[in-house]
């Protein structure tokens, strides 16, 4: 009987996992591949280079999304790992959490504004999270990507703004 419930058990878990388990996302040496090149890290390398271009700072070197990927990674994948548990887009994801943390660590202080409005794309670089009522996320920069309060239509949200400034 404890055999059973056992058995029972475990397919249960297999079958309400949904099929990351059966087909699970690609890592190499630790990493999930898929997140390199995910709207996250790419916003926060247009929006690193931007930044730079708008306070005058030539840089010395080119920050790349595999960078700081591997960076937000480094700091853990607990989303991640859960989310590929349902299917492998899930190693895609990049918390608004992360995004603050790995521009804090390319030196840029991340503040929080709740208007898009309050934008100025002569002088501000932002990190905008939209989500979309057919449940899509998805991160773009200011001012470099175009049209963001319809990105995805009427049904487009803004659900978070992080304004990068350069720490002194």
């Amino acid at each position: 009987m404890i055999k059973y419930v056992k058995l029972c058990i475990i397919g249960l878990l297999l079958f309400s996992s949904g099929c990351g388990v059966f087909n699970p996302a690609h890592k190499e040496n630790g990493y999930y591949t898929r997140h390199f090149y995910s709207c996250g890290p790419e916003a926060v390398e247009t929006a690193l280079m931007r930044s730079k271009l708008v306070e005058g700072i030539l840089f010395k070197r080119y920050i790349s999304a595999e960078e700081i990927s591997r960076k937000i990674q480094d700091n853990g994948n607990t989303w991640r790992d859960i989310a590929t548990t349902f299917h492998e887009s899930g190693a895609a994801i990049t918390c608004p959490h992360e995004i603050a943390e790995i521009c804090d660590d390319y030196g840029y202080k991340v503040t929080t504004i709740k208007k898009y409005n309050e934008l100025d794309p002569e002088e501000n670089v932002a990190l905008i999270l939209l989500y979309s009522n057919l449940g899509n996320w998805h991160w773009v920069c200011f001012p470099i990507d175009n049209n963001i309060p319809e990105y995805y239509g009427e049904s487009t949200k803004i659900v978070t703004i992080f304004l990068l400034e350069k720490k002194l």
